[in-house]
């Protein structure tokens, strides 16, 4: 081989590691993002831990040395949780993922309970894990049945079906709200439920069900006096209220937002409530201000999720519409300072915009 076809092929390995690193990021981020609107610590806490905790993956030599530790010690829940980090962690591989399905219908059956029961790690996917899914739905089903009054294993359930069973979740979250109707997670939960079919609703659809998502936010964030945990769910709110037509709400939501001391993620909200007053103020037929608001949003530190999935264009596209394309070629070049990974998607879309297009936003244009 000669030295040109091994610096080539050097490149292409090289990019490859790069594109599966990105892919593997974008996983862990995205068993964050739904994770369950448990309380505040929860989310903070175990958020970061999930994704810090698989940066220093055990290797396969020490599971295997655990799956045999289990053996004698099967309750040993502290060995199995590492065992599930392990597993989602090489989530490609089919041996991973037929040891991880044992683990999952385990904890099921002795310890629905458990936080473990409820994490990410624990969850399965109905498409790759297609008969293990529908064997764990009936096991989660039956632990609900016989115990209709255990709100740890009720809500544990939720967790498991969030992404694949959202009726399912509603009836539960009811059932857990009858039990303990001063307890702000039921709530909290069923808002972020309704909150994930926005995306795929459309007109008098998306409106109804983006104001069924506000009327369960507001009464969890009537239920706690807890500053982190209202300030963990005020975006939310502002954009529920702002899809459903409610924007005086969705200001005040959107202005507590960005001066709330205790939020969680500031760049977070600097960016998204930035984003939601300018919406607001294009409703109003304040372009100006709403120019200045897509500006505002771009001068964000970034976030995790920001940084990974890139900035809502929501109100860039509207702004195009109006004609005003400088306003956000300079949108995209601030954000292109915690975009790093994706600048040449912002390049992409700059051009389309000089030469008269309008770019395909994909899924970045929804929150």
């Amino acid at each position: 081989m000669g030295a040109v076809e091994k610096v080539v092929r050097r490149k292409v390995v090289m990019r490859k590691n790069n594109i599966f690193k990105f892919v593997s990021i974008c996983v862990v981020f995205i068993g964050a993002i739904f994770l369950t609107i448990k309380n505040s610590t929860y989310i903070f806490n175990k958020g970061i831990h999930y994704i810090a905790g698989n940066r220093g993956n055990i290797s396969e030599k020490k599971a295997n040395k655990l799956e045999e530790q289990l053996l004698s010690n099967p309750g040993d829940l502290n060995v199995r949780e590492k065992l599930l980090k392990y597993y989602f962690r090489h989530s490609k591989s089919e041996s991973s993922r037929k040891k991880k399905q044992e683990h999952v219908r385990w904890l099921i059956n002795n310890h629905p309970e458990s936080e473990i029961a409820g994490h990410p790690y624990a969850e399965l996917n109905p498409i790759l894990d297609k008969s293990a899914y529908s064997d764990a739905k009936q096991l989660w089903l039956k632990q609900v049945e016989s115990n209709k009054s255990n709100v740890k294993i009720l809500m544990n359930a939720v967790n498991f079906f969030t992404l694949f069973d959202k009726d399912l979740c509603i009836k539960i979250l009811k059932d857990v709200q009858r039990i303990t109707p001063n307890d702000d997670e039921a709530y909290r939960k069923l808002g972020h439920i309704y909150s994930l079919e926005i995306r795929s609703s459309h007109g008098k659809s998306r409106k109804k069900i983006a104001k069924q998502a506000l009327d369960e936010y507001e009464k969890a964030m009537k239920l706690t006096d807890n500053n982190f945990k209202r300030s963990f769910v005020l975006t939310e709110v502002a954009k529920v209220a702002f899809e459903s037509g409610e924007y005086d709400k969705a200001e005040l939501f959107a202005l507590e937002l960005l001066s709330n001391k205790h939020n969680w993620d500031l760049g977070e909200a600097v960016h998204h409530g930035n984003l939601i007053l300018g919406r607001i103020e294009l409703k109003r037929g304040e372009v100006e201000k709403a120019k200045e608001y897509l500006i505002n949003a771009g001068k964000t530190k970034g976030s995790a999720s920001l940084n990974s999935f890139g900035p809502n264009m929501a109100l860039a596209k509207e702004l195009l519409d109006k004609g005003e394309q400088e306003v956000v070629l300079e949108y995209f070049k601030l954000c292109s300072k915690f975009w790093y990974d994706r600048r040449g998607k912002l390049k992409e879309w700059s051009k389309e915009i000089k030469s008269g297009k309008l770019p395909d936003f994909g899924a970045n244009l929804y929150y």
